[in-house]
C-alpha cells in the first residue's frame, strides 16, 4: 500500500485515513475495507495536541512464546499485542516510549529479535479508539444480511454464526489485537485444509505454513492466477 505524506508535519500514514492522524492536516479520499452503500466521513482524532506530542509505534517480536510476551507487556503501561501472526512472530503496538521499553525488556528476556516497523501509527491498540468511533458512524444505517456461511473473526479467533455480532466486531477490531494464528487454528480444527490468499505477495500464506505445514496453500495475485486456480479446481471436480 502506498502511504500518504502529510504536507504539514511530514508524517507518512495510510490512505485509510481521510486526514493525517497526527495533525489532522489534509483531506484525502477515504478508503475502507468494508462493502457499504454509505461512505465514511473519515477518522477524526479528538485530541489534536495529544496526537502531536505522543507518537505511536509498532515492532515485530521474533522467537518468543506468546505467553511470555503477554507477561512482559502486562507490566508496561501503553504497550499491547497488535498481531498474533504465527508461532514465534508477534507484533506489539502502543505509545512510542512504551513500545521502546517493551522492546528492550523482550530482548533481555530472550526474544531472538525485536524489529521496529515502519508504520504510521499504533494500529490495533486502544490508541485507535477514535478510529473505532469513526467506523461506528460509518456503519450507521448499514444492514447486514443473515449469514449463510459462518466466518472466523480475528478479534477472538472464533467462529461467528450470528450476524447481530458483526457490526460490533468490525468496530472492536480497529483497536484490538489481530488473532490471526488463533483464527487459522480454529479453522484447521474444524477440518479446513486449504487456504487461498488473495492479493499481492504471500505473507499470510507464510504465516499459515508456520501454523500448520500440512495444509494446502494457494496465492492469487493477478487475474491469471485466478483463472489458473479456478481451472485446476474444475478439472479436479471441486467446483
Amino acid at each position: 500500500m502506498d502511504l500518504l505524506k502529510c504536507p504539514r508535519c511530514g508524517e507518512e500514514y495510510s490512505p485509510s485515513y481521510r486526514r493525517c492522524p497526527f495533525c489532522e492536516e489534509g483531506d484525502h479520499p477515504r478508503k475502507i475495507k468494508y462493502n457499504s452503500s454509505k461512505q465514511s466521513g473519515g477518522r477524526r482524532v479528538s485530541d489534536k495536541k495529544q496526537t502531536q506530542s505522543v507518537r505511536g509505534a509498532m515492532a515485530a517480536v521474533l522467537g518468543m512464546e506468546d505467553a511470555k510476551i503477554e507477561e512482559i507487556l502486562s507490566g508496561i503501561s501503553g504497550a499491547y499485542i497488535a498481531n498474533y501472526n504465527c508461532p514465534g512472530q508477534i507484533v506489539i503496538t502502543g505509545y512510542e516510549a512504551a513500545v521502546a521499553e517493551a522492546s528492550e525488556k523482550l530482548k533481555e528476556a530472550g526474544a531472538k529479535r525485536v524489529l521496529p516497523l515502519n508504520v504510521s501509527g499504533p494500529f490495533h491498540s486502544p490508541m485507535m479508539e477514535a478510529a473505532s468511533q469513526g467506523l461506528t458512524e460509518a456503519l450507521e444505517g448499514v444492514g447486514f444480511m443473515e449469514l449463510k456461511i459462518p466466518y472466523v473473526t480475528n478479534v477472538t479467533g472464533q467462529y461467528v454464526r450470528d450476524t447481530a455480532l458483526t457490526r460490533g466486531l468490525l468496530i472492536q477490531q480497529v483497536a484490538s489485537g489481530v488473532r490471526w494464528q488463533q483464527s487459522i487454528e480454529a479453522m484447521i480444527a474444524d477440518g479446513v485444509d486449504t487456504f487461498v490468499e488473495i492479493g499481492p505477495g504471500r505473507t499470510l500464506s507464510g504465516f499459515v505454513k508456520k501454523v500448520n505445514r500440512d495444509v494446502k496453500l494457494s496465492s492469487i495475485d493477478k487475474m491469471e492466477d485466478f483463472i489458473q486456480f479456478i481451472g485446476s479446481h474444475v478439472e479436479a471436480g471441486a467446483c
